[in-house]
């Protein structure tokens, strides 16, 4: 080191300058104090927050941060990027422009995609970076040309047009999108997606969302002005919206609807898409104190008639649901009150449906609980009294205008907890035996005149076996004089408490015939339910399983089988097998996979196939078991490069009750911390399809504050 004081300071060998988290090295340096400025030559290097600019020279000033580096490549660490540029200016503290730039997240020697542009400027306090006149090359292949492009270096949103992208199905054609994102506020954004069929015409997307102190919500539309197939316009409309105040306020509305029954069928990009029958359109205000909470609500549907009743469907077919208009409910609960727990509930609604007839309900349901419980034993006994009034029209009920209902209700659940220590897959263990018994009674009431506005059977689980009343809703209080036997038995981990194994069986006993139905339903007859058997097992981390049986002992045969197995060994790898059966409605098996074939490339594949033989009429073809062939069709390879992943998914799946066939294609080049091009992104259809998929590229981690400290 060599100069003059307050003039001049000359450096040489492994030059090293830091000024105010700013890092400076070099070969050689001359650092001049009335401009302060330095010169540095030879292997240049400049630190700064995260990213090192390297060159033959550097011309710099440390206080104002501006300056010069010729043939300079960079390497941005939080977000992997790399590049190079015949020029960086410095301009500031916090910004830089870049000539003749390139850019990649690809490692030094893997020139797999980069991006080319004739300036790049980059803001720090923005954290954006602007390009303008940029190609994306792909293989050596320029795949995409824009005249402006602006890319985040962080995780805030910013405006701008997002990557465009297509997509294929068999039943709509080609779908061309080119999104554009406004980042209205930090609480409220816009996003507007025109899309282009060429088979129907041009689709309209539009999502606004928003976020306030106590209003939050999300509104999507979604119109074609004009569909060449239909010669009308089209629309989907989605209002979600909820408002939590203070002092126990709340409300919300979930609106939905289409401008035909077929929309979701013919713009859906997934069966679970495909699937709605029925549109929820309701909206409610809630209060709610420690220990009661008042309701109002508005609940209307918007029914798919051509769906819920296909050609073919005999007369009258399925009717829609009644609409709620309004229903007020209120309830009380009050937990450790002297020993009892107490609760009551009431509520009133007015139903209405255009097919059926519109008629108000009024029920209150308190009811008193004395539980008792330790640690090897439990007993629950627990009254209701339950009421109903009705206010009928009297030219659907032969004169009459009302009717009336009124029914106690008693149960009592009791259990013991037997353990002991045992020694199984290598672990210390504690295994369980608790025998469980449950026993409700119902008297008999005549309700065979009363309206059924929202009764059905009630899916018998082994939860079901536990309850008072067989069926759902409040119209229809099934007759009980009957008794449940259960028997459980768990295997416990001593070391982490994991439950790693736990089977179930259950069975009702009736002391009674049964006197009260459902609408056109027969009367059961045997007095024993149908068994019930669950059970599921975790013996290892990698390894589980699940079992659910239900067996008839009056058919003497299984009517409900679901079983499942599942092997995960490791990140992206899973095999899942399943097995679906339902006596005459349900008969399916699916295999869903991701695995790798090598150490780049993976398969993922969802076989869903249905063995139940289709009946005669639509009506007798479920949705999802549409006769003895596939129900969904997943199949897909994955390949995973240093810097970028590519998809390619094929999907078909059926609709209709097997009616329609829609074959979808996703292809897509995953460019890691950049961005997608090529189809819309197939990651959530595989997340829906494969129980267990984990993206084979999962996202970088936050960064730390001072994970690029130099």
């Amino acid at each position: 080191m060599e100069g003059e004081i307050d003039e001049r300071v000359h450096m040489d060998g492994a030059v090293e300058l830091r000024s105010a988290g700013t890092v400076l090295r070099g070969d050689t340096a001359e650092y001049f104090c009335a401009s302060d400025e330095a010169k540095v030559r030879g292997n240049a290097r400049l630190y700064d927050r995260g990213t090192i600019f390297s060159g033959p020279s550097l011309d710099y000033r440390l206080e104002a941060r501006t300056g010069r580096m010729p043939q300079a490549t960079y390497a941005y660490s939080p977000r992997q990027g790399r590049g190079e540029s015949s020029l960086i200016e410095f301009l500031s503290d916090s910004k830089y422009r870049l000539h003749d730039a390139t850019y990649s997240n690809c490692a030094p020697g893997d020139d797999s995609w980069w991006v080319k542009a004739e300036t790049l400027d980059i803001d720090r306090q923005e954290q954006q970076a602007v390009g303008h006149h940029a190609t994306l090359y792909f293989q050596g292949v320029p795949v995409l040309a824009s005249p402006y492009f602006s890319m985040p270096l962080a995780d805030q949103r910013r405006s701008g047009i997002l990557t465009p992208s297509y997509y294929y199905d068999s039943r709509s054609g080609v779908e061309l999108t080119v999104p554009y994102y406004w980042n209205m506020a930090p609480n409220h954004d816009y996003t507007i997606t025109p899309a282009l069929y060429p088979r129907l015409g041009a689709l309209l997307g539009n999502e606004f969302r928003f976020l306030e102190p106590t209003v939050r919500g999300v509104v999507d539309y979604d119109v074609m002005p004009y569909d060449r197939a239909t010669g009308g316009a089209r629309s989907h409309l989605v209002l979600n919206q909820s408002y939590v105040g203070g002092q126990g306020v709340t409300a919300g509305i979930n609106y939905n609807r289409v401008s035909d029954d077929r929309f979701l069928t013919d713009f859906s990009h997934s069966l679970s898409e495909a699937a709605p029958v029925e549109l929820p359109q309701v909206e409610y205000a809630q209060y709610a104190q420690s220990y009661w909470y008042a309701k109002l609500q508005v609940s209307r549907n918007q029914t798919l008639f051509s769906l819920l009743n296909p050609p073919g469907t005999p007369s009258p077919g399925t009717p829609p649901p009644y609409d709620r208009v309004p229903e007020l409910a209120v309830a009380a609960s009050r937990v450790d009150w002297n020993g009892f727990d107490a609760a009551a509930t009431l509520d009133a609604a007015r139903f209405r449906n255009n097919t059926l007839e519109e008629a108000s309900r009024l029920y209150v349901n308190p009811s008193l609980t004395y539980p008792l419980i330790s640690a090897g034993y439990f007993l629950v006994p627990r009254v209701q009294w339950h009421w109903t009034d009705y206010e009928l029209d009297p030219n659907l009920h032969a004169g009459q205008s009302s009717a009336t209902r009124a029914l106690p209700i008693g149960s009592v659940d009791a259990g013991l907890v037997f353990e002991r220590s045992e020694h199984w897959f290598g672990r210390d263990s504690t295994q369980t035996l608790e025998p469980r018994l449950f026993y409700a009674y119902v008297p008999f009431r005549d309700q065979s005149k009363l309206p059924n506005f929202d009764s059905t059977d009630a899916t018998f689980t082994f939860a079901q076996l536990f309850t008072e009343n067989s069926f759902t809703g409040n119209d229809r209080i099934a007759e009980a004089n009957q008794l449940t036997t259960a028997l459980v038995s768990r295997l416990i981990d001593d070391e982490g408490g994991a439950e790693r194994f736990r089977v179930a069986v259950g069975q009702r006993f009736y002391f009674g015939p049964e006197r009260v139905t459902l609408p056109g339903e027969l009367p059961r007859t045997n007095l024993t339910s149908d068994l019930l058997l669950d059970a599921s097992a975790t013996p290892a981390h990698d390894w589980s399983g699940q079992v659910a049986l239900e067996y008839s002992a009056v058919e003497k045969q299984i009517v409900r089988a679901d079983v499942g197995i599942r092997w995960q060994p490791k990140a992206a790898s899973v095999v899942d097998l399943s097995y679906r059966y339902q006596s005459a409605t349900l008969h399916q098996i699916d295999l869903a996979t991701q695995w790798p074939l090598s150490r780049r490339w993976y398969a993922v594949t969802n076989l869903n196939y249905s063995l139940l033989g289709r009946g005669g009429t639509p009506a007798e073809q479920s949705f999802t078991s549409p006769g003895r062939a596939w129900v969904e069709t997943v199949l897909g390879l994955e390949y995973k490069a240093d810097c970028w992943v590519g998809r390619l998914v094929a999907q078909r799946y059926s609709t209709d009750g097997g009616l329609t066939r829609t074959t979808t294609v996703f292809l897509q080049i995953d460019l890691n911390g950049f961005t997608s091009i090529g189809t819309r992104s197939p990651l959530d259809q595989l997340r829906r399809s494969i129980p267990g998929y984990q993206r084979i590229n999962p996202l970088p981690a936050p960064v730390g504050p001072f994970d690029n400290y130099e």
